[in-house]
């Protein structure tokens, strides 16, 4: 059977921001790994950017999946001290984003050694006159 040889040309258009993703991916050597923060952000957030909001908060699933462990795990680091204290609305149970992203980011050290500042500088409650 004799083959024929056609020329095709496509055009595709795409977003600033899948332009900028795709030239990011290109530039890394060879298509390197991302990092375990890179991939744990990507899955996460479906390889979007995470949000800045620093008052998001997430729940035990979510904080288990942007650590890449499971929730029995994320338990027993709370429970031994080893990861930040969670905040309790009634029964739920949330982390603050943007302190679990702080606490990777300084080694993940216990309760014990680790403190907490918001850029929106300190958390404590104020009080308001009555």
């Amino acid at each position: 059977m004799d083959s024929l040889r056609v020329p095709l040309q496509i055009e595709v258009t795409i977003s600033n921001e899948t332009l900028k993703t795709l030239l990011d991916f290109i530039a890394k050597k060879d298509g390197a790994a991302m990092t375990p923060k890179e991939r744990s952000e990507h899955a996460h957030f479906g390889g979007k950017k995470p949000p800045s909001d620093l008052g998001l908060l997430i729940d035990t699933n979510a904080t288990a999946k942007l650590l890449k462990v499971s929730s029995r795990t994320i338990f027993s680091m709370q429970t031994d001290g080893r990861m930040p204290k969670p905040i309790r609305i009634g029964s739920a149970v949330r982390w603050r984003y943007d302190e679990i992203k702080k606490w990777v980011e300084a080694g993940c050290p216990t309760q014990s050694e680790w403190s907490y500042e918001s850029s929106r500088g300190s958390l404590g409650v104020t009080s308001f006159p009555h």
